[in-house]
């Protein structure tokens, strides 16, 4: 079982609202636009934008922002999914808000 990582999701989450046009949930990097994963990578202070991917600041090796997202924020698979891939608002067929039904509120 991981451990959620608290203190990096909110410090992600602080950094978003504080310039909310960096965010854009549709890419891992988009120019200067990161979904959380890319967020977390970069407030975990381990990782760095280069070109245009993220890269280990100790190896100097390019990462998948979504698997180290994942892993960095102690997230399970069902919350990597709800978290990166659902759009806040988002609905299925029926009209059910998708997002909020996948990380439970």
């Amino acid at each position: 079982m991981t451990t959620l990582n608290i203190a990096l999701l909110n410090k992600t989450l602080d950094a978003i609202v504080a310039d909310p046009e960096s965010w854009d949930q549709r890419d891992f990097l988009c120019g200067t636009k990161m979904c959380l994963a890319g967020h977390a990578l970069i407030q975990s202070g381990e990782y760095k934008i280069q070109g245009n991917q993220f890269v280990n600041l100790d190896t100097d090796k390019a990462v998948s922002a979504e698997e180290v997202g994942e892993e960095l924020l102690g997230l399970t698979y069902e919350q990597t999914e709800a978290l990166f891939y659902l759009i806040p608002g988002s609905t299925d067929d029926e009209g059910n808000d998708t997002w909020a039904e996948r990380v439970g509120v």
